[in-house]
């Protein structure tokens, strides 16, 4: 990013331009807001395992993985930023995954503008260099709904705010973000993770309210290109407590002006993932999930959808998941690391 350590600076510093359209200015003070955490080179690559790795032994157990992972994904803080280097992440994907997991390629139907999908096992065909150097992440917790909007940069301090916004809930309850998508195209659910076969109705796709001004080509064109990247977020989330990490806080001491008055860029954690040394990341990654799986998790009581009678709800009591002898997952954790000193 130019002249900007982050993307999360880029993103505030475009909020704060007069008649910005690629941030919006809520955008801005929400990321400005939020604890904020930058992934290194290697952890964008191991964040690829921690998304791909359970998903080569067939349809039935990704539907199965995919499911727990989702159960599991909550945030560590009411607002979170998250930032990676998806060029790393694409690296070690064609690296370590084509050829062993389905890839989905989107195309739309000519005559209806319908989304359609085609399953391709060959492997991701955009060369990592060509796919955008910035992805973050910022997440909310709205109630029981959890709520990410994806921001791309272009390296050169453009940033944009993709006008897609993803939403699910790790009970059994629904979340309450209204549907963008028509009812003809495949479910949320698949489009969000790329998990052929899954349909839940605890994803929701739903539209950036500053954000539509971008036309539903455009809408489409962008959610077509950004398919499965919940899946990412959750493997993320998941497994947050599990993987073995080190962490340096930055605090800048530089900065810029904007709106008349000088600020600095803002503070952020780079977090490095400590993969023992001679351990294959593929074969680490599978351990880290399945035992952060297996915890024990409280599911809180919560009222579901009685999808016998549209209109009617059930009361499902709190209750326990998972193997307690594994350790016990809380609901609201918050992230924990090895320290590293400051260089």
């Amino acid at each position: 990013m130019k002249n900007s350590p982050t993307l999360a600076d880029a993103a505030i510093r475009e909020s704060l331009r007069n008649h910005s359209r690629g941030v919006p200015s809520r955008i801005g003070q929400k990321i400005a807001a939020a604890r904020k955490f930058v992934l290194d080179t290697e952890a964008s690559r191991f964040l690829s395992d921690l998304s791909h790795a359970s998903y080569v032994d067939g349809e039935a157990i990704a539907l199965t993985a995919v499911e727990k992972t989702r159960q599991l994904a909550r945030l560590p803080h009411a607002i979170t930023w998250i930032e990676y280097d998806p060029r790393a992440f694409k690296a070690r994907t064609v690296e370590a995954y084509s050829g062993k997991v389905n890839y989905i390629t989107p195309e739309r139907d000519t005559v209806t503008g319908n989304l359609m999908i085609r399953r391709d096992i060959e492997g991701p065909r955009i060369p990592p260099e060509n796919i955008v150097p910035n992805i973050g992440w910022l997440m909310e917790q709205c109630g029981e709904t959890f709520v990410v909007t994806i921001l791309v940069g272009d390296g050169e301090g453009s940033v944009l705010t993709l006008p897609c916004a993803f939403a699910w809930t790790s009970d059994d309850s629904v979340p309450n973000l209204k549907k963008s998508t028509p009812k003809e195209n495949p479910p949320d659910s698949y489009l969000a993770t790329g998990i052929h076969g899954y349909d839940s109705p605890h994803v929701v796709i739903g539209t950036v309210p500053e954000m539509k001004w971008i036309s539903p080509d455009t809408a489409t064109k962008a959610l077509t290109e950004w398919m499965s990247e919940l899946r990412f977020i959750w493997a993320l989330l998941a497994a947050v407590n599990d993987i073995p990490v080190g962490i340096k806080h930055v605090t800048p001491s530089k900065g810029y002006v904007a709106r008349g008055r000088y600020r600095k860029f803002v503070e952020h954690s780079v977090i490095s993932i400590l993969i023992p040394k001679q351990r294959d990341p593929q074969v680490f990654a599978r351990e880290i999930v399945a035992v952060s799986r297996r915890r024990a998790h409280m599911v809180r009581g919560h009222w579901r959808r009685n999808w016998r009678s549209p209109d009617g709800k059930i009361w499902v009591n709190e209750h326990q998941r998972g193997d307690a002898s594994l350790g016990f997952v809380l609901h609201d954790y918050s992230v924990e690391h090895k320290q590293e000193p400051a260089p």
